[in-house]
């Protein structure tokens, strides 16, 4: 989708910086820099990227945990960016989130029951017993015993964790799910277990998810379209398989080389120390970005050109765009860091 009218959540020209101190000059950190996205009601929008590049503080931002800088954020066809509380409220209702840790993100001291029907009763819904009622409907939904509701949460796996946690953000019926890293702390065949669930979920539901994950592998069968984010900005996005299959910016590249595979016909970009689009150094200070293309210290087809704003956009089919100035080039095969780190 192209936005507009359709999307349940529009974000445009969002901007999230933090206050810190460089020798002893107070910066600002530019978490995130002029984000725009949309999502669908219904879809699963992958947000993707290395850590530190900012995706969980994008989420954060649009469920209004934090306080964005710049920006508009529209949800349900009203904009949210500036309310508070009273007014925030009826929103939060249908914005709810999937933490990434199964067992820093639920309260040891609270059993089951009480955090699953913690939302419930923040906004006062249905007596107590149509909330334990509720609370025995969603356990048995998401794969529990309801009679697990009077146990604590250290007699659970992870993947029964993250289940109570699921269970927890269906309790005020959303529309909208952050899902931040919600399987990358489980077993490959746990993970497998909790997103068929998040897959059913969605198809009786109707609602949208906001997917981030750093695993490509896993984002190709979970997401209907994704955007690739780098030191705070949107590089590339477009639906999953045009994405996966003609990906049109550098650090898209980069990054599913970086997938490991087993059938090394399947490896279609390249691997190993060899490859050339593997990502050479570390990331730049978000308190001082490149100018222009934010990847360019790091790209193997940088050129002179490319620390030039604005970066231009590129359009590959409907939907698919990326912002680079070289998006057709290829770098030599080389060993060492990529000619782009001396830009």
């Amino acid at each position: 989708m192209s936005g507009g009218g359709g999307a349940l959540l529009e974000v445009r020209g969002l901007e999230v910086r933090f206050p810190v101190r460089v020798r002893g000059r107070r910066r600002a950190l530019r978490a995130v820099d002029g984000l725009d996205l949309e999502i669908g009601p219904g879809e699963t929008l992958a947000l993707v990227g290395e850590s530190g590049c900012g995706k969980s503080t994008t989420a954060r931002a649009i469920l209004r945990l934090v306080e964005p800088h710049a920006g508009r954020i529209v949800f349900e066809g009203r904009e949210i960016t500036a309310l508070r509380g009273r007014r925030l409220k009826p929103v939060r209702r249908r914005m709810q989130v999937v933490f990434q840790d199964p067992y820093g993100s639920l309260d040891p001291r609270m059993r089951v029951g009480q955090i699953v029907a913690e939302g419930l009763v923040i906004h006062r819904i249905g007596t107590r017993r149509e909330r334990a009622q509720k609370v025995a409907r969603l356990l048995e939904r998401v794969g529990l015993d309801p009679r697990c509701a009077d146990r604590y949460p250290h007699a659970f796996s992870g993947g029964q964790r993250q289940r109570i946690g699921i269970a927890r953000a269906l309790a005020l019926d959303p529309s909208f799910i952050v899902c931040d890293e919600a399987v990358s702390a489980l077993d490959v065949s746990i993970q497998a277990q909790v997103l068929n669930l998040l897959a059913e979920l969605q198809r009786e539901r109707g609602m949208a998810y906001l997917f981030i994950a750093h695993d490509l592998a896993v984002v190709r069968h979970v997401a209907h379209r994704v955007a690739v984010m780098y030191l705070g900005r949107i590089v590339e996005r477009g639906p999953v398989d045009a994405v996966f299959e003609r990906p049109l910016h550098p650090y898209t590249r980069a990054l599913l080389a970086a997938i490991p595979s087993a059938d090394p016909a399947r490896r279609t970009i390249g691997s190993g120390a060899r490859n050339p689009w593997r990502v050479a150094g570390d990331p730049p200070s978000p308190v001082d970005p490149p100018s222009g293309c934010p990847y360019r210290t790091r790209c193997p087809v940088a050129v002179a050109a490319c620390a030039e704003p604005p970066i231009p956009r590129v359009e590959a089919a409907p939907g698919h765009v990326a912002w680079c100035r070289r998006p057709d080039a290829e770098p030599a095969p080389a060993h060492g860091d990529s000619q782009g780190a001396h830009l």
